[in-house]
């Protein structure tokens, strides 16, 4: 889809934040980036607890907004794509757009997913 010049989602944290804060992006929204040469177009929500707030099943109306961020692109890396520090690089620059205009907080930790830890306890 990339290579063919088409358009392509994915939310970088790879889950939904379950305490409203932005937290530490998984590295593969980079390498599609490095590896097809893809811009990346940031989008920032606002307002999406209110449509599915934590524990709810089912969604409800209300206004989302949705803020479209400068398009990055990341030539300058080109032939480095299979480097872990290159790869966490590039999604932390995506991650730093993504929380200016999401207005979050960000956190440099990787969201706990919500069955994680319930064998623990």
């Amino acid at each position: 889809m990339l290579e063919a010049g088409g358009a392509f989602g994915i939310y970088p944290e790879g889950t939904r934040s379950l305490d409203g804060r932005l937290h530490r992006g998984h590295t593969g929204v980079a390498s599609l980036a490095l590896s097809t040469g893809a811009v990346v177009i940031p989008v920032g929500l606002r307002g999406t607890e209110r449509v599915q707030p934590v524990g709810r099943l089912l969604p409800r109306l209300a206004r989302v907004e949705i803020r479209f961020g400068t398009p990055l692109e990341f030539s300058r890396y080109e032939g480095l794509e299979g480097a872990p520090a290159i790869r966490r690089a590039v999604t932390d620059e995506i991650m730093d757009a993504i929380a200016d205009l999401s207005g979050q907080i960000y956190v440099d930790s990787y969201h706990r997913r919500p069955d994680e830890g319930r064998d623990a306890a």
